[in-house]
């Protein structure tokens, strides 16, 4: 039973996976044993069995636009980040993790799910396929109450994110179209969300069961508003002002902008993560006065970066699958079962995620995931293996992908412009494209981007459509207006 058949009777918590506990082992061993000389132990009194584990609380504190590199625990020369770190240093921290898309819908929909990007085209009709599984279905098929609570129309309810929660709040549903379009002000802050997420704690779930909670928060993304005591929380000497409105003609009449309008930005983008680091602060003291952290398996991720001309334009979601906006923090807490203060090396991928959570939680494995687990790697503290980490811009069936190895970066795509090689091992800022005559991409990275695209190909031709999405004009045109308009 999913949460697509509500009107179903609930089915009960299914602990079944759960190992028995320690004593109860050593009990029925210890029926077997024998006394003095032989003589048979007289039998023991009953004893009561050691409860099973607890299933842990999960919680997804997702980030929308957060670059990796602007953070402390990244190697940030800023204190952006001060909660953020002290949960790196109470945790697991990830140190190459890289979404599978460079802008919300798919790259989301891949950490949800477990799965590889499924095309979300840019007239906002692209909706989750109800025959793919979310993680939140699982964890209520196996006895979690679960929640979703976003303050951003991208991963609204009418393209079906909310798939698999019994609870969904969407903080910027009901406002008005020019509202949602410049998401200014507090309306859309992280502390709307961490509120919302600590009364649906107090007074919305289910307190006999575990919790699945996915919050998503929108600060870095643009806006740009400053924040005071924040980096950035002065006004603008130049023409920015950190708004949706003069950043989107900017971009689309080319401005050429100085040194300091760039810095500006970027101060201001810093001041964005300070404030979000703030809120999430907030969200652990909460729950820390609850006593719920040393039961919930917290995950904190983005699910991509923002460019700041680093290859030659800004913001996200346009035909670029560089580092800047695919590289994405990943820090797991579990206090007790998870270690602290430890760092994973190696390649990891976002679709792995939820295949980790479920494994954490001594669940089978999530069905139709492409991710696999790597909660032992966690575990042990190893480093991850060499792997291809594949992305999609996903706005159509052949848009640019690439694939990524920890020498090679090779974007192709529907047009010649799309085709490039960068060599990570000399051009760590993948500046320099070394697709000509002289220099062919490597064989072995071609074969491996053709079986990717053509098994995804068959995947998606597999998976039950949902029907269109059916967006209003108001809620395109906000979306348009938050970037996506592409």
């Amino acid at each position: 039973m999913t949460l697509r058949d509500l009107h179903v009777a609930e089915r009960p918590s299914d602990h079944s996976l759960l190992a028995p506990s320690a004593a109860l082992l050593l009990l029925l061993l210890g029926a077997t044993g024998c006394g003095r000389s032989g003589e048979a132990t007289p039998p023991a009194p009953p004893a009561a069995a050691s409860p099973a584990p607890t299933p842990p609380n999960v919680l997804i504190w997702l980030v929308d636009t957060l670059r990796a590199d602007r953070l402390g625990c990244y190697g940030a020369d800023r204190a952006t980040s001060p909660h953020y770190d002290a949960l790196a240093a109470g945790g697991v921290l990830v140190e190459d993790c890289f979404a599978a898309s460079n802008w919300t819908q798919p790259s989301v929909l891949s950490i949800l799910s477990g799965t590889w990007p499924l095309p979300f085209p840019d007239d906002f009709s692209g909706t989750v396929p109800p025959s793919l599984t979310l993680g939140a279905e699982w964890y209520w098929e196996h006895g979690w109450d679960t929640a979703g609570i976003t303050v951003t129309a991208a991963v609204a309810r009418v393209f079906g994110f909310d798939q698999g929660c019994a609870t969904y709040e969407e903080l910027d549903e009901g406002l008005d179209v020019m509202a949602r379009k410049r998401r200014e002000g507090e309306r859309f802050s992280a502390g709307r969300v961490v509120d919302a997420a600590l009364d649906w704690l107090d007074h919305g779930r289910d307190p006999a069961k575990p919790f699945y909670l996915y919050l998503h928060t929108v600060e870095p993304h643009m806006p740009y508003e400053a924040h005071p005591g924040c980096f950035g929380d002065q006004p603008s000497a130049g023409r920015l002002d950190g708004s949706v409105d003069v950043m989107t003609r900017a971009l689309a009449e080319k401005w050429e902008l100085g040194e300091g309008e760039r810095t500006f930005m970027k101060d201001r983008y810093d001041g964005e993560v300070q404030e979000s680091d703030r809120h999430f602060g907030d969200l652990m003291a909460g729950l820390a006065a609850r006593g719920l952290l040393d039961d919930t398996l917290l995950v904190f991720v983005a699910d991509h970066g923002d460019e700041h001309w680093e290859h030659g334009t800004f913001g996200h979601g346009h035909r670029n699958l560089h580092e800047e906006l695919l590289h994405v923090p990943l820090v797991l807490s579990w206090p007790g079962r998870l270690p602290a203060g430890a760092r994973v090396p190696g390649p990891a991928r976002a679709v792995d995620i939820m295949p980790t959570l479920v494994d954490l939680c001594g669940l089978s494995p999530l069905p139709g995931a492409e991710g696999r687990s790597v909660a032992e790697v966690l575990r042990s503290v190893g480093s991850l293996p060499d792997q291809p980490r594949f992305a999609d811009r996903a706005t159509a069936d052949d848009d640019l992908r690439a694939v990524r190895t920890g020498r090679w970066l090779l974007t192709v795509g529907p047009r010649a412009v799309d085709n490039a090689l960068y060599d990570l091992a000399t051009d760590p800022g993948e500046l320099h494209n070394l697709v000509d005559g002289r220099h062919p991409p490597p064989a072995d990275l071609l074969r491996e981007l053709g079986d990717w695209q053509r098994a995804e190909q068959q995947r998606r031709e597999a998976l039950t459509a949902r029907p269109a999405a059916a967006p209003t004009p108001a809620d395109i045109e906000a979306l348009q207006a938050l970037g996506y308009a592409r």
